[in-house]
């Protein structure tokens, strides 16, 4: 019955719209917490959260798609998964052809926004974003509390990822334990403390290591918590609490260990679909809602636009056909993979009942299956592959065709420029190598090149060295790349740990036309 009436809604929403009349005019926040795994939302360690989810929907058996940043935000914002995206690696984004949620909130009307540089890098491109840099979020929701047009805004709060540093208030728990440590294990705490990747195999952690690396996490966790206490505080202050509907979930899970490792796949570079990596908090605040609810029912970060759609009473996007089971993908370094055109392989992931099939397959290499029995092991610490060749069989039929079309996503090219007068960019800002301090970007961010005002350009970039080099493209119109005000919080974890960074720029599909490369070198 339940079904029955839930198709009755959505043919219902279907015929309004075709009717022409308007969709809800609410706005949307979604705000995407890094690397927060769903068991520490609880009442205890945030109590902010938890009192302001008296009022929201809690969803207790939510999970993320993958296992690294881009997928997982491209499923949040658009509802689609990781088979449909095509973003494994950088370099890659979803086809442009391809209509979004955002884009067709923007046609009726809507402003949709980001306010942080990092968003208009390449695997977001094509989500109907706009992105706004240099802009305090309170701000901006504070001059748009009051105004007619409806808009969405996407926030993404980093400070949960690695490294753990979370501020003096926060590290009580690690301090106690941090007196019991001895030099290398100092050392090696350090390194959780002030890198922002680890790659499997560069410390060899022990398990003394795991409270103290716990608790560095956890105190970020509750940092964040006190900084969602304000933001809800102002939330219903400036009165976006009555007309906004409010998205709380993370971006994906984080390993402490339990595979060997801490972090995700863009900071282990060995990706994978284990449950502390997928099981997500998700909360959700709607306007009128004044009762709180605890969901049971299984969701994933496909889930969100369908339900934002039908409260918006715009009509469903097509499913895909074998919908219904939770499936998830991942590269096995993400983002930071050495050659985003051919990862070093893929994981894919199945679950139907309680039941979970894992593929994992390394380039060149056979598909692997893993197989677990989630009510009786949910720790995934009994692999029953070999035990149950008949289920792995069975559910194979569904998953290993997934796994074996993520290898056929080649990186994204650009079609090449149809202009013939086209000159060699020269770098105006900065105009030749040089080293930058934090002090130098404080206050913006921004490189500038001769050429056409109105021209397509890609900036082409290496960073670091050995197991931390990571490369790839900026795809800019005009002749300015402005990155924003930069925090000092992102500058120490994203940009200063690789210490020098090579750049070039050349009009889009014109290589031979590159700059000379210039190379910043970071002092902290």
């Amino acid at each position: 019955m339940a079904a029955v009436a839930a198709l009755a809604l959505l043919a219902a929403a279907a015929l309004w719209w075709r009717g022409g009349t308007q969709p809800h005019q609410l706005n949307i926040i979604f705000l995407t917490v890094e690397s927060w795994r769903a068991e520490t939302a609880e009442p205890g360690r945030m109590p902010n959260l938890f009192r302001a989810a008296a009022e929201g929907s809690r969803y207790v058996s939510h999970r993320a798609i993958s296992a690294w940043t881009a997928p997982n935000i491209i499923g949040i914002l658009t509802g689609l998964s990781p088979i449909e995206q095509g973003v494994h690696a950088r370099g890659q984004s979803i086809d442009a052809e391809r209509d979004v949620f955002l884009e067709d909130l923007s046609a009726n009307g809507w402003q949709v926004a980001g306010l942080q540089s990092f968003m208009a890098i390449d695997v977001f491109r094509s989500l109907g974003l706009t992105v706004e840099p240099k802009t305090d979020p309170f701000a901006w929701l504070a001059a748009r509390s009051h105004a007619s047009k409806p808009f969405v805004l996407w926030h993404h709060y980093l400070n949960t990822h690695l490294p753990y540093a979370p501020s003096k208030e926060y590290r009580g728990p690690y301090s106690e334990l941090a007196e019991e440590l001895d030099s290398p294990a100092r050392a090696r705490l350090d390194v959780v403390q002030t890198s922002s990747t680890i790659p499997t195999g560069t410390v060899a952690f022990e398990d003394g290591d795991i409270p103290a690396v716990r608790a560095l996490y956890l105190g970020g966790v509750a940092e964040f918590d006190a900084w969602f206490g304000k933001f809800w505080e102002f939330f219903n202050r400036s009165g976006l609490r009555d007309t906004t509907i409010l998205v709380v979930t993370a971006d994906h899970g984080e390993e402490l260990f339990e595979r060997g490792n801490v972090g995700h796949a863009s900071t282990t570079r060995a990706g994978h679909l284990h449950e502390e990596i997928l099981r997500v908090p998700l909360f959700i605040w709607r306007p009128g809602q004044r009762g709180g609810a605890v969901v049971e029912e299984a969701t994933d970060h496909t889930d969100i636009v369908p339900m934002l759609r039908s409260q918006l009473g715009l009509p469903p996007r097509q499913k895909a056909p074998d919908d219904g089971y939770y499936f998830a993908a991942t590269s096995l370094s993400g983002y930071t993979e050495a050659n985003p055109s051919e990862p070093s392989g893929f994981e894919a992931a199945l679950i139907q009942g309680s039941w979970k099939l894992r593929l994992r397959q390394l380039r060149d290499g056979p598909a692997v299956p893993h197989l677990y029995d989630l009510d009786a092991d949910p720790d995934e610490r009994s692999d029953l592959a070999e035990a149950e060749p008949d289920r792995v069989a069975a559910m194979s039929q569904t998953l290993l065709p997934k796994l074996l079309s993520l290898w056929r996503r080649a990186r994204t090219d650009q079609s090449p420029s149809t202009s013939v007068d086209v000159a060699r960019p020269e770098w105006t800002t900065p105009s030749a190598s040089r080293t930058v301090r934090y002090a130098d970007i404080a206050d913006g961010a921004r490189l500038q090149w001769t050429g056409d005002p109105s021209g397509q350009y890609v900036v082409e970039y290496r960073a670091g060295d050995g197991p931390f080099a990571l490369d790839g493209v900026l795809d800019v119109s005009g002749t300015t790349k402005d990155f924003g005000t930069v925090g000092e919080f992102y500058w120490r974890t994203w940009v200063a740990p690789y210490r020098q960074i090579k750049l070039r720029v050349m009009p889009e599909g014109r290589e031979h036309l590159a700059s000379k490369w210039i190379e910043l070198t970071f002092e902290p």
